[in-house]
């Protein structure tokens, strides 16, 4: 996996950073939901997993040292995930070490110009934050801050709670709309305010849906937030899912 690793990071950085996401992503999938077999195979007709993955100099790599061997599925060319215990845990060790280095590539400087004031944490950053949308598209845009509030929808709710972030968020609906675009879901604080709805039927970008599930992607509301703004463009909507 070192090599793999070092071979993929030979690429330039946002190259490199969405790679590896998306095998952490295909990775945990895997792991955390053993029982589904959609997770465990790679479809090498799937467009964006071979521009975002397969076509980058070491993705290939990583996946064989993952565990990760050719074959087939529903009769097309595939790569297909361990299935004995001994490649599933090279599948967790893999999974760890890439990680790591995606942690180190995620690392962003920390913004010291202003004094620390006000509570800690994500709710201190999102009080400073929503004085304007830019100020939250800023933050946002930040990926470990983004990372921690997809994993704490609670906590970053409670941080709302507070007047003075009800206040700015009635002011500024499109604040609103930034928050839940990342969350997936409506902020459940307090009177709901106009949201623009999302949803059709039958679902949209249904095919898009699928192919950035396949690569690990598996919060659909999200996925369907990030083609919509990209009205349907597959790339331009990985790009978004894997901050810069």
């Amino acid at each position: 996996m070192d090599r793999a690793v070092a071979q993929l990071l030979t690429n330039s950085k946002d190259v490199a950073k969405t790679a590896m996401d998306t095998l952490t992503k295909i990775a945990e999938n895997i792991i955390h939901r053993p029982k589904e077999e959609k997770f465990k195979r790679l479809k090498k007709s799937n467009a964006a997993v071979c521009r975002t993955l397969l076509d980058v100099p070491g993705g290939v790599a990583c996946l064989v040292a993952l565990g990760f061997t050719e074959g087939t599925h529903e009769g097309e060319p595939a790569w297909c995930a361990p299935g004995d215990s001994r490649g599933f845990d090279l599948l967790i060790d893999g999974k760890a070490r890439l990680a790591q280095e995606l942690e180190r590539l995620w690392e962003t400087p920390v913004d010291t110009s202003r004094p620390a004031q006000g509570p800690g944490g994500i709710e201190g950053m999102l009080l400073q934050a929503l004085q304007d949308p830019a100020s939250l598209r800023r933050l946002l845009q930040n990926p470990m801050v983004a990372q921690m509030a997809r994993a704490n929808p609670d906590m970053v709710e409670t941080a709302l709670q507070s007047p003075g972030a009800q206040a700015a968020l009635e002011q500024n609906p499109e604040m609103r709309q930034q928050l839940e675009a990342l969350l997936g879901r409506p902020l459940g604080l307090g009177a709901a305010l106009p949201v623009a709805t999302t949803e059709t039927s039958p679902e949209p970008f249904g095919a898009q849906l699928d192919q950035l599930q396949e690569m690990g992607f598996s919060d659909r509301a999200v996925c369907l937030t990030a083609l919509q703004s990209a009205s349907g463009d597959l790339e331009m909507a990985l790009a978004m899912l894997v901050p810069s």
